[in-house]
């Protein structure tokens, strides 16, 4: 997708997730992304630190707990940046201004 709105001179916007546990792999591959595209990939954290959420939930809460370390981690930052965006849902105009709208879905996760 990135390279198709690149391509097509699209603005666009590009965000992912730091759980504060990803590979340096993932890490290196984003920079990789952003020096291919000539842009700066927005990361999004978790309000605690790795260290932080151990102290306040005990360690490894991944092994014990993971809907709820997926929740602090990945869920609440994601909702909050979905939150600030400028979203239009075309169900919500009146039947006389609504026009086709192609809805796009991606999720890259490098491998």
């Amino acid at each position: 997708m990135m390279h198709l709105a690149k391509t097509a001179g699209l603005p666009f916007a590009v965000f992912t997730i730091d759980t504060g546990l990803l590979f340096p792999e993932t890490m290196a591959l984003k920079k990789r992304l952003e020096d291919f595209f000539g842009l700066t990939i927005e990361v999004l954290v978790p309000d605690l630190t790795v260290a932080q959420q151990a102290e306040a939930h005990g360690p490894e809460l991944w092994r014990r707990e993971p809907d709820l370390c997926c929740t602090m981690r990945k869920v609440l930052p994601l909702q909050t940046k979905l939150g600030q965006l400028d979203l239009l849902d075309h169900r919500l105009a009146p039947a006389a201004e609504r026009r086709p709208v192609r809805r796009w879905r991606c999720r890259a996760v490098p491998v």
